[in-house]
């Protein structure tokens, strides 16, 4: 990942759609898609790993959240801790643009679909991993300061 890259509090938001916000949610459940606005589970951390990797947190109700891939079927999901699940390499897509590459499953990539309509459990979108890189897995990071 470039130096000049975006770590620490930031949102993620599709190039393609750039109204939508990667959302990470345990309320009710787990909830991993996109919305439309920035509230509390848009407010994301993107945190170095020691090996070059990154992990996408949020803060959930019970604390800490990770986003992880299941390199098993691919699907996504959240835990406490970070593992090799939870870890994404993070390359520049140009333009100050971003894709998420899994490192649990590799060649499978973070997506975001928002071009609707969408089933309300979806909320604005959908978010997932493919296993190929198309623009819906262009993302632009924002730093933010949530003081």
């Amino acid at each position: 990942m470039a130096e000049a890259h975006a770590t620490g509090d930031v949102t993620i938001r599709s190039a393609k759609w750039p109204d939508s916000y990667l959302r990470i949610c345990d309320e009710n459940g787990v909830t991993i898609n996109c919305s439309d606005q920035i509230i509390r589970f848009e407010m994301l951390l993107l945190k170095p790993n020691d090996d070059g990797t990154h992990t996408i947190t949020g803060t959930g109700l019970c604390g800490e959240i990770c986003l992880s891939v299941n390199p098993t079927d691919g699907k996504l999901g959240i835990v406490e801790s970070v593992g090799p699940n939870e870890k994404f390499d993070c390359r520049s897509a140009g333009n100050n643009t971003w894709s998420f590459e899994s490192n649990a499953k590799p060649g499978w990539y973070l997506r975001m679909d928002a071009s609707g309509p969408h089933d309300p459990s979806d909320g604005y979108g959908v978010v997932s991993v493919q296993n190929d890189l198309g623009d819906d897995g262009i993302f632009l990071v924002d730093s933010r300061s949530w003081a």
